[in-house]
């Protein structure tokens, strides 16, 4: 593990509110050094987590500034990312994966490139058994599933360990930690800190973890700490020197009246109703010279590292983000690459493959969904008709079916949006690009969406009995296929591209609801009322396409006998609702009655309802409306990486 020390000088963010421009962290320094495990404390609001937000470069702000070195170099985000973990608060698992598979993913994703089975399974056994796991290994993570369904697994405190297992196992040289011993019982939380110490001190580590209220023996692995109030610094420096520093400036300690040293220096800083608005005044004049003697020790920190043999990338060192200060060019080392990119594919997919197979909800419920309509849809359309008094039944039908496929996507909502947030956190710390992502998703989602599109459609066409043929039955399919997938891909864009999943909805029903309108089953585009060429309209309805190529393949080109009479039924019409008076008796009799030479055309009903495509067109119209949406979707996600990073 290559020793890294890390500094940051002169940290600062404003915000803009309402009544002008607020600093929230301002001119605050420090330094974290390997084998030592850093502490970054202070009360609610003090700003600790925009402090670690800008260590890790996750907060992109023009009003954040300041600068990172790593070994005396400035560094950019992507020399960063090479050689640091970040492991936030609330943990990103699957709830339906076992803990060493959970850890198996973020060694596959984490691991250098070049890294053999056996050593990365190596790995991940000494991880789980210093993390005390190794009894749990093969527990589900458990937790709610997308739909409600709540999984039996792990205890919060186990969740915890794994989560941090997950997050150190490629045994980065810089380690963020962001309240690991948050929500844990004190036994947990000690032993997480006596791990996080172990991985300092054995493995030359560098880590550096905001700690809430810390008891005194978990005080006591802290090696250095960093106070903040207010968005300012009050101290940092090793743990043992806090007190003889504030005692210099006149705030003396008794440990019998205030409790341990951390409950002490929390106390100090705290502002509450009873104290003056700026704490502590006398250690703002103070801190220049602790600024002084921390850059002196860190001088010599840096005449006490090892050469390090490795590849040294030299470019311009970056700030945090636009409207921070500039470092002059260096040579910093990076760390050798993560990951290939064809591995992380695998390890996604493979991910994927476990989430949908295990979730009953996914693969089984859905497929059985599926599956019930079809047969039902079946019964109900049993048998159609074969002669002119069945051609407004097969309309209707057609029309049903591609309804279908737009309605029955939202069932899966939850699992989009559940998923949206796994991958919202797995990207924030840099775990992989959002292109392994999306691919690895297409990659299962699409087969298994296309099954259940194909299953639908395959048990209610017999059953129907819609135009026999092999050939115009499995251009029937490919057009349902389409359908389904459309339909599947604009409620999982919807889910990507909304804030939340009741906007999700709303924007799914806005675009589902025109697609069910603007087709010539509903009103043919010739009859439009409103004129200004509103039939223009056809060409934002995918449904529209697909129910006229069924259409197509169902009526084109055949001879419907009406012999027997076709009846009202026909046209569309119901018969008692037609007067038996008059012109009207006589319209009745002869449409029932029109003789044995009476042949009714499939191609003129669809030239009273619609101008004809060919098939390949259709196939071509209803192609670019699913890439447009896999890309707007691609789109969507890169979107929530880059917010993330």
């Amino acid at each position: 593990m290559q020793p890294v020390v890390f500094e940051w000088r002169n940290m600062g963010c404003t915000v803009d509110t309402a009544s002008g421009s607020r600093a929230i962290l301002q001119g605050v320094w420090g330094c974290a050094r390997p084998r030592q495990l850093h502490g970054l404390l202070g009360p609610s609001g003090a700003g600790k987590s925009t402090l670690l937000d800008l260590l890790t470069m996750r907060l992109h702000n023009e009003n954040c500034t300041g600068q990172l070195h790593i070994n005396g170099c400035p560094i950019t985000q992507q020399q960063l990312a090479n050689s640091s973990v970040y492991v936030p608060q609330f943990d990103s698992l699957v709830p339906v994966m076992t803990a060493r598979e959970s850890v198996e993913f973020a060694a596959a994703v984490r691991l250098p490139r070049g890294t053999t089975r056996d050593e990365a399974a190596a790995r991940v056994d000494l991880v789980l058994q210093l993390m005390g796991l190794a009894e749990q290994q093969h527990m589900l993570v458990g937790g709610p599933l997308p739909g409600g369904l709540v999984l039996p697994g792990m205890s919060g405190s186990e969740r915890k360990q794994l989560h941090i297992a997950c997050g150190v196992v490629a045994g980065a040289s810089l380690v963020f930690l962001d309240e690991p011993t948050t929500g844990l019982d004190s036994c947990s939380a000690l032993s997480i800190m006596l791990f996080l110490k172990g991985m300092a001190t054995q493995q030359g580590a560098t880590l550096l973890a905001s700690v809430h209220q810390p008891r005194a023996v978990i005080w006591s692995q802290l090696d250095q700490v960093t106070l903040l109030a207010s968005g300012r610094l009050m101290y940092t420096g090793p743990t043992e020197e806090l007190v003889p520093w504030f005692n210099s400036l006149g705030y003396p300690y008794n440990p019998e009246v205030q409790g341990t040293t951390p409950d002490w220096a929390l106390d100090l800083v705290s502002l509450g109703f009873d104290k003056a608005a700026q704490p502590l005044p006398h250690l703002q004049q103070q801190q220049q010279t602790r600024k002084d003697s921390l850059q002196e020790s860190l001088q010599e920190s840096l005449q006490q590292l090892p050469a390090v043999p490795r590849k040294l990338s030299k470019g311009s060192a970056g700030g945090l983000s636009h409207g921070m200060e500039k470092g002059a060019a260096a040579a910093v080392a990076v760390p050798t690459a993560g990951a290939s990119s064809w591995a992380k594919y695998k390890a996604l997919l493979w991910r994927e493959v476990l989430v949908m197979t295990r979730n009953p909800l996914d693969v089984g419920g859905r497929m059985l969904v599926f599956t019930y309509l079809g047969l039902l849809w079946g019964l109900v359309c049993f048998d159609l008709p074969g002669d002119a008094s069945g051609i407004y039944a097969r309309t209707m039908v057609a029309y049903v079916t591609v309804a279908f496929y737009l309605l029955m996507p939202y069932v899966s909502m939850s699992l989009f949006s559940a998923d949206k947030g796994l991958f919202a956190e797995d990207v924030a710390g840099r775990l992989y690009h959002p292109l392994q992502y999306y691919a690895a998703k297409l990659s299962l989602s699409l087969p298994f969406n296309g099954a259940l599109a194909i299953a639908f459609q395959l048990i209610f066409y017999g059953m129907a009995g819609m135009r026999h043929g092999a050939g115009v039955t499995v251009q029937s399919t490919v057009i349902s296929l389409l359908s389904g997938l459309i339909g599947m891909q604009a409620v999982y864009c919807c889910a990507v591209l909304a804030s939340s999943q009741d906007l999700a909805f709303v924007l799914a029903i806005a675009w589902t609801c025109p697609n069910m309108f603007v087709t010539s089953f509903m009103q043919p585009f010739q009859n439009y009322r409103l004129g200004w060429g509103i039939s223009w309209m056809r060409y934002i309805s995918p449904a529209g396409f697909a129910w006229q190529a069924l259409m197509q393949l169902e009526l084109g080109g055949r001879a419907f006998d009406c012999s027997k009479g076709a009846g009202l039924r026909a046209l569309g019409l119901v018969e008692d609702l037609v007067p038996d008076t008059g012109s009207l008796r006589l319209l009745k009799q002869g449409l029932s009655r029109l003789g044995p030479t009476c042949i009714a055309s499939g191609d003129a009903v669809i030239a009273m309802n619609m101008t004809p495509l060919p098939y390949a067109a259709s196939i071509f119209i209803l192609l670019g409306y699913f890439v447009l949406l896999l890309g707007l979707t691609y789109w969507g996600i890169w979107r929530i990486s880059k917010r993330k990073h």
